[in-house]
């Protein structure tokens, strides 16, 4: 995102406040927020909503705190999902319910995401996460 002391999740929040974008994409290798990795522990407990406070709390770790708060004061929900699901991209924007929600009021806003499919949004892909993509 070439922002100076900022990660790509941070400024992937930064360019999407900037742009106006109705939600942040954050591609992973799974399907959402877990409470660990699922790939390490298949007992992992999966996340379908989360608030900001939420996923700052629970130390999260897919993405930043400053991420996170970023989006928390400027109301912009995250959806997590699994980039090697072919269509999610494309569900998503029809607003199926797809990954995880992280929203301020995440029940709520997952209403909203069917607004996706005629606005803007930003794909925030970890390159160490999925380096083939």
């Amino acid at each position: 995102m070439g922002s100076p002391f900022f990660t790509t999740d941070s400024g992937a929040a930064l360019r999407a406040i900037e742009l106006k974008c109705n939600l942040i994409l954050k591609a992973t290798n799974v399907d959402g927020i877990y409470s660990e990795d699922p790939q390490k522990n298949h007992k992992a407990k999966f996340y379908k909503k989360l608030s900001y406070d939420e996923a700052i709390k629970k130390d999260l770790k897919v993405m930043d705190t400053t991420a996170f708060s970023l989006c928390k004061n400027h109301n912009m929900p995250i959806v997590v999902f699994n980039i090697n699901k072919l269509k999610n991209i494309d569900k998503i924007l029809k607003g199926k319910a797809i990954g995880t929600l992280v929203s301020q009021n995440a029940p709520e806003a997952s209403k909203n995401l069917s607004l996706c499919s005629r606005t803007l949004a930003t794909l925030q892909v970890n390159p160490k996460e999925n380096p083939t993509f």
